[in-house]
């Protein structure tokens, strides 16, 4: 077991090269043979896990790869796209950690029964409705987002510690750094090949968005917002010492948001802000409290830049997102008690060609009605008793990622969430494991 207490600072540029490289690899993947992404990304894997392990132990290490996998997880580990192999090297780390965790028991039990609970009630729906493929595709979404919390309940309990910590909060605000970057790579290979590479999208009234290999416009902005919240928080807690790298990560994370061009990330980073103000106001942080007010200069100018960058498509449109939500709620209106079944095609038969709602409640109403969302819910009401609200900079990283999910489709699906919520625990068990040693000093 590696002392927690004293772990060595990791060779961040090494991880930062062997983390740009494969997400470089899998932002064109689609112009390379399948083997090749496939093996470029073993290796990748590889060289990252032997330059980790020397410092940490083997489940800590499994964790930062999947924070560094994050981006990378909306390509399949085949060298396909997702939808076709479901299988990203980031599932196949989540399981394999999620495996020798079990092992341990150091688990917690209440977590591990309201999984079961969801894979019980899964199976009744799955079985209960016509399209069991598409059923099954989203169930294992869901699915995987939950061990997120058997994952979490271990280190919190057994792998918690400042540096250990500290070191997931860098390499998170790394791996969203390269993700902004590639979204730029995208834009700019794209603007000057005529070839599409990635996630990319032309509308009627002259909108352009780039959301690098992300499948997702919004997933895109949101990961973008949660990184830059990181960002600020860790110069924070630094007493800001380095002011260069925060105000070129700024840049870059403006322009990326730019880039990608969706109002969610804007306007989770905008909550996430408001909610740190009022933070810092009841406890009386100036340095907090011009930061914030700093901050909200800046999103209001990069709101200004992307209300330029959406050509005649007004930043208030939602036509098909209203219609969706209505629709959702009569779905879940006809159907109260199971909804009217998980997956894609289950819903196509009521949304008539429109989007899946943008919102977590209406669309999990529509997937599992009240029986279902309370379910999916169980482990997130055990998860707030917590004290999440210590580490204000995760704390307004999972504030982000709710305001966003009231107008994202699955957020399930996010795979940046899964990681934040395991940090959170981390986070938490190190607070608390503060709290006991200054105890018995």
């Amino acid at each position: 077991m590696h002392n927690l207490n004293n772990i060595r600072k990791p060779p961040y540029f090494k991880l930062f090269i062997c983390s740009f490289l494969f997400n470089l690899c899998a932002l064109f993947y689609q112009l390379m043979p399948p083997f090749v992404f496939t093996a470029f990304s073993i290796t990748i894997v590889i060289i990252y896990i032997a330059t980790l392990r020397k410092i940490f132990s083997i489940n800590q290490v499994l964790f930062i790869l999947l924070i560094a996998l994050v981006p990378s997880s909306f390509v399949s580990v085949f060298g396909v796209k997702y939808a076709l192999i479901p299988i990203s090297m980031f599932s196949l780390v989540a399981y394999y950690l999620l495996f020798r965790i079990i092992g341990t028991m150091k688990i917690g039990k209440w977590y591990l029964l309201s999984l079961l609970i969801f894979i019980f009630f899964a199976l009744i729906s799955i079985f209960s409705f016509e399209y069991k493929a598409s059923a099954v595709m989203q169930v294992l979404n869901i699915f995987t987002l939950l061990l997120a919390f058997i994952i979490g309940s271990y280190f919190y309990k057994k792998e918690s510690s400042t540096d250990f910590l500290r070191v997931t909060k860098n390499i998170y605000v790394q791996t969203t750094l390269i993700f902004a970057i590639s979204v730029l790579i995208q834009r700019a290979f794209i603007t000057n090949s005529g070839n599409v590479i990635g996630k990319y999208g032309e509308y009627a009234l002259g909108r352009i968005s780039y959301a690098g290999i992300m499948g997702d416009f919004s997933f895109a902005s949101l990961f973008i917002a949660t990184g830059w919240i990181a960002l600020i928080f860790t110069n924070y807690k630094n007493k800001i010492r380095h002011v260069t790298g925060l105000i070129v990560g700024s840049a870059v994370f403006s322009y990326a948001l730019v880039s990608v061009n969706a109002r969610t990330g804007l306007l989770a980073l905008a909550s996430a802000i408001i909610v740190g103000l009022i933070y810092a106001v009841i406890n009386k942080k100036k340095l907090a409290i011009i930061a914030g007010i700093l901050a909200i200069i800046v999103i209001f100018s990069v709101g200004i830049a992307i209300i330029n960058n959406r050509g005649l498509q007004p930043i208030t449109d939602g036509s098909s997102r209203n219609a969706a939500y209505v629709i959702g709620l009569s779905a879940f209106k006809s159907h109260p008690f199971l909804g009217v079944g998980f997956g894609q095609d289950n819903l196509s038969q009521y949304l008539l060609g429109l989007p899946l709602p943008h919102n977590f409640f209406i669309q999990y109403l529509m997937n599992g009605g009240i029986i279902g969302l309370i379910i999916i819910l169980l482990p997130f009401i055990l998860y707030l008793k917590l004290p999440l609200y210590k580490d204000i900079g995760i704390f307004l990283m999972l504030v982000a990622v709710f305001a966003g999910s009231m107008f994202i489709p699955d957020i399930f699906s996010s795979r940046f969430l899964f990681v934040i919520i395991v940090m959170s625990f981390i986070s938490c068990g190190n607070y608390l494991g503060l709290i006991k040693r200054k105890k018995k000093t």
